[in-house]
């Protein structure tokens, strides 16, 4: 059960390249970080952000919104272009909070309802050396069938249900999603998840380090072939994020 579309090929003029080594898929700037930069600034020029207008030191909370935003941008100009997305604060990152739930959903509804699926992301930024913060991610989807209802996925899907109900008026999929989470990641073939690192190009070799997330994330009870992870790499993150921010190249 895989995404099918005609439009999967990646956006020709997108600022990022990707190169793919099992179920990890490294993405760097193309033909450099600071194509990449611009090009990002470009996509959230297009959501109409309100920019900040004084240089300010980054909140950990605009870091990580500002993180999601750079995992949707990739995502909506590759293989996620014809999916529905719904977002925690990836559309709307500076607004000094980060709002809580899973960062992004990716719901892709097929022909059919058995080829509906849904792609969950979380997504950590770091402008570290070493890449130990990337285990975080393994908690994040440790919640998602945990103990605390407010946390789990199904939690997530419920409010993107109302959502379809209420303000897209698509009562037609929304009921669509009571199909989507079952029990347990191993119980819910039709979720895919999707571990992201938006990390500093110059850090310890984000590959190996998604690896064991990746491989981490496996031995909690999700299927092999539902999880997938991506590194984002740009060259002076903190400083570039900054910018980003500011609305400047």
């Amino acid at each position: 059960m895989e995404l099918k579309s005609a439009n999967l090929e990646r956006t020709p003029s997108m600022g990022f390249d990707a190169t793919t080594v099992g179920a990890v898929t490294i993405w760097r700037g193309k033909p450099d970080c600071q194509a990449g930069h611009d090009w990002l600034l470009e996509q959230l020029q297009s959501l109409d952000i309100a920019f900040l207008k004084d240089s300010q030191q980054l909140s950990l909370a605009i870091r990580g919104n500002l993180g999601e935003s750079i995992a949707f941008c990739i995502g909506n100009a590759d293989k996620y272009s014809s999916c529905r997305c719904f977002a925690a604060n990836a559309l709307d990152p500076l607004t000094g909070i980060s709002r809580s739930g899973v960062d992004i959903v990716w719901i892709w509804f097929g022909k059919s309802v058995d080829n509906d699926i849904a792609i969950v992301q979380e997504v950590k930024v770091t402008g570290q050396d070493k890449l130990d913060y990337a285990m975080k991610l393994v908690q994040d989807y440790d919640k998602l069938f945990g103990s605390q209802p407010a946390e789990t996925l199904w939690n997530r899907i419920r409010s993107i249900k109302a959502e379809l109900k209420h303000k897209v008026k698509r009562v037609d999929l929304a009921h669509r999603l009571d199909d989507l989470v079952r029990d347990s990641p191993s119980t819910s073939p039709k979720i895919r998840i999707l571990p992201t690192l938006i990390h500093d190009l110059a850090s310890q070799d984000p590959e190996q380090r998604m690896i064991v997330v990746r491989e981490t994330i496996c031995g909690g009870g999700w299927r092999s072939i539902a999880v997938k992870a991506w590194a984002i790499g740009l060259s002076d993150l903190d400083d570039r994020l900054d910018r980003l921010a500011m609305g400047s190249k």
